[in-house]
């Protein structure tokens, strides 16, 4: 069974690169999501503006670290699994 939490606010999306360097933050995300079920490796997904000048640095070759704004503590450090453009 799924726990899904929609926990992400008051988080902050950090872009960094390789060696740990921050690139980009996205403070304004949309339908931000953070899946975590039994067994399972965790999903987060979230939304951004398709004008977002920063989008360019969401690739596969650097991570995406979930930072908590309150407490400056990163809950999640991840690469691009997958990128969807949903523009219609």
């Amino acid at each position: 069974m799924s726990a899904l939490y929609n926990r992400l606010i008051p988080y902050q999306i950090e872009i960094h690169d390789s060696s740990g360097n921050l690139l980009a933050v996205f403070k304004d995300i949309i339908e931000p999501e953070f899946d975590e079920a039994l067994n399972m490796a965790k999903l987060l997904s979230f939304s951004v503006p398709a004008d977002d000048d920063k989008l360019s640095y969401i690739t596969a070759a650097n991570e995406i670290w979930v930072r908590d704004i309150r407490t400056n503590d990163i809950m999640v450090k991840t690469r691009l699994a997958r990128r969807e453009d949903i523009r219609k």
